[in-house]
């Protein structure tokens, strides 16, 4: 049996308007004048079935809710299981998204512990990146990926609040 996965759309985008009117004469003695500028960036890319650049061939999805003071673990080399129940082992991620999805007042860490961290997407162990509540952490690289392997290949979220904490969490990366 084989599997195919396809991304049809990895996407980070955001668009709006800022406006300005002013209260008071400007330098050519005119009040009341508006000035709307457009603000808008879309950052978006497919990822095909395979293992080179602009590919991905695994994907895990978790919905989690992780109790106070609590770790979620999660081994990128065998352990962890795709959306059909198959084992997962990552050479390379290509994309993490964290989503914090509950409203209530706890931050959550993506970090690595100290040994065995999958620690090629930060600059060393145990550093991580706080995601607040209703936040979104969205990392990709479409093309190389980040490198993993057995024994550099944990991530963790660490709910520090005193509450519980539901979190989704997908990542996808390639088997080569």
């Amino acid at each position: 049996m084989s599997t195919v996965l396809t991304i049809s759309a990895l996407r980070a985008q955001i668009a709006g308007t800022h406006t300005r009117t002013a209260e008071n004469a400007d330098v050519e003695g005119i009040t009341g004048q508006t000035s709307v500028r457009n603000v808008a960036l879309e950052i978006a890319f497919a990822l095909a079935n395979g293992t080179g650049n602009g590919q991905a061939d695994l994907i895990f999805m978790d919905t989690h809710t992780l109790a106070g003071g609590a770790t979620k673990q999660y081994d990128l080399a065998g352990v962890e299981l795709d959306p059909n129940g198959n084992l997962l082992t990552f050479a390379t991620v290509k994309a993490i998204i964290l989503y914090s999805n509950l409203a209530a007042n706890k931050v959550l860490t993506l970090t690595t512990p100290a040994a065995n961290g999958f620690d090629s997407w930060h600059l060393a162990a145990q550093q991580g990146v706080l995601v607040n509540p209703l936040g979104v952490l969205l990392l990709a690289t479409p093309n190389t990926g980040y490198a993993t392997a057995a024994g550099t290949d944990l991530l963790d979220v660490v709910n520090a609040g005193g509450g519980n904490s539901t979190f989704d969490l997908i990542i996808v990366g390639t088997s080569v």
